[in-house]
Order: structure tokens, then sequence, then C-alpha cells
């Protein structure tokens, strides 16, 4: 809907305001990170409390979404995408999930 778009335009006229990000994002071996709206992801975060967006740019997650996270600011805000949606929100409102490790998989049956 024209909210998306808006919020969208909104983020990516506050990421072009405020370049910087991560020099070494992208460069190196390994596999690639996960990602989720065309951005790496950096974990994944359950949100412990409701937040509702204070700002344009802001993220609104309810308590139990699971929130796809590109980056965590100096000022302890995070931003990320949960459910289609990319912004700013608080991070001391969202638990970080721990990653599953590879060997968690069950083995393949015979």
């Amino acid at each position: 809907g024209v909210q998306t778009c808006a919020l969208l335009q909104a983020w990516d006229e506050h990421t072009a305001a405020n370049p910087g990000g991560d020099p070494m994002a992208g460069v190196g071996g390994g596999a690639p990170a996960v990602e989720d709206n065309g951005q790496p992801v950096l974990c994944k975060a359950e949100a412990k409390y409701d937040y509702a967006a204070a700002q344009e740019g802001d993220l609104d997650v309810k308590a139990g979404d699971i929130i796809a996270v590109h980056d965590k600011l100096p000022n302890g805000w995070w931003n990320g995408t949960c459910n289609g949606i990319t912004g700013f929100f608080p991070g001391s409102f969202v638990e970080e999930l721990p990653e599953a490790p590879p060997e968690a998989a069950p083995p393949p049956l015979p």
C-alpha cells in the first residue's frame, strides 16, 4: 500500500542522508549472509515488547515478532525488517536469537 511505499522512501532518504555502514560488508570469503529485502542480515531477533513507531522510518513491532536485523547503531537503535517493512526500533525491546548451529539438522534418513 501507499503507507509501505512512504516508509520505504523515508528509510531510503534516511540511509542516503546518513551514509556509513560497515566498510567490510561483502568483503571476504565464506557463505553469503542471508538477505531480507535485499539487505544483509546480521542476526534475527524476537520482539519482547510492543513498539509503536514514533516517527517516519521507525518500525512497528509487536511482542513475538521475529525481526531480521540489518544494523545495530551505537545509540542502541537497531535497523531491521519485519513483515516486509524495514525501519528502526529500540534494541532493548528485542532479544537476539541464537544462531542454530549447522549440525543441529537431523541426519538424513537412509
